[in-house]
């Protein structure tokens, strides 16, 4: 299971699914709050996303499944291991563990970066066509920002302006919660519970909360299997 980080969604893992669908099941959802998941009712911190991604996995039947996280994302993923809800799991370049000075600085360059986003929307095919514009927006978010395909890039500006969580999630204060101080000094990019991989059949599913169809990345010859509210699912292919 693939967890996107703070305004992202599902789509965030477009340009690496199906590479990843090729060796293992794969599943990629929408957090609470971002891409077509609505948000959860009340207060959205990474404490309630663990609780609904653990209600998920739970009627879901996908037991001890291993978790990616990607920022928020690897946070949230940290914070599953810790709580045993998750199999082998990988953060990427987690959130929230920053120092009292770094905090705000990181708040307000992101906050006005995606205000900035939210401004330029309708020049966002445009801009991110370009490999000189794409690389000042994703400046901050990417290493090689003019190497992003420019639809990726498209579909993670438009996910950035649509959030509806995001400001909330921006003001919690992550850095002084239990996950902090329990994987404060572990090396990031593994858990706690980090363990073998297995191997699975080679499919990749997309998922929303309620269980809603999301649209599929582009994966051609890979096998595809959608849930839908009702439980059910077909199979297909992607192209």
């Amino acid at each position: 299971m693939l967890l996107h980080g703070l305004g992202g969604s599902h789509r965030s893992w477009s340009t690496i699914a199906c590479d990843l669908a090729a060796e293992r099941q794969v599943i990629t959802v929408d957090l609470p709050g971002f891409g077509s998941t609505p948000p959860l009712a009340g207060e959205t911190s990474i404490a309630t996303l663990a609780d609904a991604v653990t209600t998920f996995t739970s009627q879901q039947g996908l037991g001890q499944v291993d978790m990616v996280g990607s920022s928020m994302g690897g946070r949230l993923v940290l914070e599953l291991a810790r709580r045993g809800a998750a199999g082998s799991v990988v953060s990427l370049d987690p959130g929230g563990f920053w120092s009292d000075i770094e905090k705000p600085i990181f708040k307000g360059s992101i906050g006005a970066s995606v205000r900035l986003v939210r401004w330029l929307q309708p020049a966002m095919p445009v801009l991110t066509g370009d490999p000189v514009a794409r690389t000042l927006l994703f400046a901050q978010l990417s290493a090689r920002p003019w190497a992003l395909p420019a639809t990726a890039a498209l579909s993670e500006m438009r996910d950035y302006a649509r959030a509806r969580r995001f400001d909330e999630l921006l003001d919690k204060t992550w850095s002084t919660d239990r996950t902090s101080r329990a994987c404060r000094g572990r090396p990031y990019g593994r858990s706690p519970s980090a363990g073998d991989a297995r191997t699975g059949s080679v499919s990749l599913t997309s998922m929303s909360w309620p269980w809603r169809a999301s649209r599929m990345p582009a994966c051609t010859g890979s096998t595809a299997a959608v849930t839908s509210p009702t439980g059910t699912s077909r199979n297909g292919r992607c192209a």
